[in-house]
């Protein structure tokens, strides 16, 4: 696609986005629905200009819009008030995936089904879309009500167990030296991951805004705040655990920091842009379906 195509598209796209939004919000329906009916307009359905013929470019920007909302809820949030949460986190977050395993199983095993394919299929549908409800929570101003932190604790429960779940992958395989070596190689990883978050926002990163701040320049403000986020969500991915959970961490250990309204004051208008794009872009692979 050239650049004057990718402009119109572009234009099109937020003004369609734009449009949606507004009526959905006016309707009092959510301007999640908004960004969707959007996705729809601008799907493979429609004949015009279409977002969704660069719907893999659109969905690993949109992508980092995730992460920044992710980022900015962290921020809202202190070590101690998910603390608080985790009998929620482990019971209800963790055993909802472990009971929809075990329910896949028993259908698997009543359909003479390798077990083995019911529990991983199980553990995969058990796990649900993090930004989409904790999209909708913030849009009707729920997050911060009891059942509103009830979800998003069993949320979290759920990208927790997303390492585990690999971790164990190879144990379903039948392989005791790779299960063995795979579930202790995980969770050497996610330790170390977790401890070099921890010591990013603790220690690396207060210390670089610091430097910025005194140097007087808000682009290496920005550009330092952008490397962190960064190199939490490789980290993430290299560990193989939810990029969502890892900025969350990320921005929940820096909830305490002197910086915490400039860091939102940064994120929140680019976040809401690429935000919308995310549920263009899911929106436009429902169409596909």
């Amino acid at each position: 696609m050239d650049m004057n195509s990718f402009l119109i598209t572009a234009a099109l796209a937020f003004l369609v986005i734009g449009c949606c939004v507004a009526v959905s919000v006016r309707l009092n329906i959510g301007s999640v629905v908004g960004f969707i009916i959007a996705g729809v307009i601008l799907g493979p359905n429609t004949p015009g200009l279409v977002a969704s013929n660069n719907v893999e470019t659109l969905q690993s920007i949109a992508d980092f819009g995730v992460v920044l909302f992710l980022f900015t809820l962290g921020l809202e949030m202190r070590p101690r008030q998910l603390w608080s949460m985790r009998r929620t986190l482990l019971l209800q977050g963790m055993g909802q995936v472990a009971l929809t395993g075990a329910c896949f199983t028993i259908v698997a095993v009543l359909f003479d089904l390798p077990w083995e394919v019911g529990l991983v299929l199980g553990l995969i549908l058990a796990q649900s879309s993090t930004a989409v409800v904790v999209s909708m929570l913030a849009d009707k101003r729920e997050l911060g009500t009891s059942h509103g932190k009830n979800i998003f604790a069993n949320l979290m429960g759920q990208d927790m167990s997303i390492v585990l779940v690999m971790g164990g992958i190879p144990i379903l395989a039948h392989s005791k030296v790779e299960a063995q070596e795979g579930l202790l190689e995980k969770s050497l990883v996610f330790v170390g991951v977790i401890t070099l978050i921890v010591l990013l926002a603790r220690f690396v990163l207060p210390k670089l805004l610091v430097w910025s701040v005194k140097l007087r320049s808000k682009e290496a403000f920005v550009l330092m705040l952008a490397s962190a986020i960064l190199l939490t969500v490789l980290c993430s991915q290299q560990a193989g655990i939810s990029e969502t959970m890892g900025v969350f961490l990320l921005g929940m250990l820096l909830s305490d920091s002197e910086f915490k309204h400039i860091l939102e004051e940064v994120v929140s208008p680019i976040k809401g842009i690429l935000m919308s794009l995310f549920f263009l872009a899911v929106a436009c692979r429902l169409t596909q379906i």
